[in-house]
């Protein structure tokens, strides 16, 4: 029979009320709940905040230098730190903490910052991409955040650019991210060149000096929903109050719409007379769809 002394490891209400965040926990939680968070979302993001808050009280960090701990935490997990235990500070625990941070600025807990000011150069890159190419929003949101990344690695003054310096920031960022993630971040890059030699700031030979990403996979069966699925989805939509989503589940399956496309639907699009739809796809492109009975 086994015997001697057994230390139970603390539960993670306990650890975070002896951590930094002690007294704005409960807050937090109720916080994400009225967001429409789910339950198990909840108690994940708990979890998290516990994993964050232990190594930032190990780390010498308080509550009035939280903003310090992100920075720190966020610089050291892009830097490759691997966790290296259960419960250790990991990536999603840093994200959390930033989530933490969201709601203290909402509070009032904490003052906001002002929003940093946006070097000129990508406030032109900004609208050059809106006007010229249609980018959405979410697509130009991460394309900037890469590219900010990019102007503050290389400078502001794109004739000191060259195919070295270029590399070295792609193979600097790429390290330690999917290979999914390194594409984004030549393809964020490329259009910027792009840009500078659309404005006649470098010569155009930088465009081709990005290496090109390895996405090699093995080629396998798309996922899909068999048919019958797709019907007791519908069939589940029923009753008016559950037109909307009916409506939104057969653009999708009968249509093939993107779900980006049926957001930017309104009621103006639809042609009951001629019988077709039109549809705002990726760069502007108007395309009309045949509306289907």
């Amino acid at each position: 029979m086994p015997t001697g002394n057994y230390i139970r490891q603390n539960s993670v209400k306990t650890r975070l009320a002896a951590g930094l965040a002690a007294n704005h926990v409960e807050g937090f939680l109720q916080w994400l709940r009225e967001r429409q968070y789910t339950p198990l979302t909840v108690i994940e993001r708990e979890r998290l905040l516990a994993c964050w808050t232990d190594w930032a009280c190990e780390a010498g960090y308080a509550f009035e230098t939280i903003r310090d701990a992100y920075k720190a935490s966020y610089t050291l997990i892009g830097s490759g730190y691997r966790s290296r235990f259960r419960g250790d500070l990991h990536k999603d625990a840093v994200e959390c903490a930033k989530l933490f941070i969201i709601y203290l600025e909402t509070c009032k807990v904490l003052d906001s910052l002002p929003a940093p000011t946006e070097p000129a150069l990508l406030v032109e890159f900004r609208h050059w991409a809106l006007e010229q190419h249609g980018l959405a929003e979410t697509t130009l949101g991460f394309y900037l955040h890469v590219i900010r990344l990019f102007v503050a690695y290389m400078g502001e003054d794109p004739t000191t650019y060259t195919a070295a310096t270029i590399r070295a920031f792609v193979l600097e960022r790429g390290q330690n991210v999917s290979q999914c993630r390194v594409k984004g971040i030549i393809v964020s890059t490329r259009s910027f060149l792009r840009f500078l030699v659309a404005t006649k700031r470098c010569p155009s030979g930088l465009v081709h000096a990005l290496p090109r990403s390895a996405n090699w996979q093995l080629t396998s069966i798309p996922r899909f929903l068999p048919d019958a699925e797709i019907e007791r989805i519908i069939d589940a939509c029923d009753g008016e109050h559950r037109l909307r989503d009916r409506a939104i589940i057969l653009l999708l399956a009968r249509l093939g719409l993107r779900a980006s496309e049926v957001a930017r639907l309104t009621f103006d699009d639809l042609d009951w007379s001629q019988g077709h739809i039109r549809i705002h796809g990726k760069g502007r492109r108007l395309e009309l769809l045949p509306l289907t009975q």
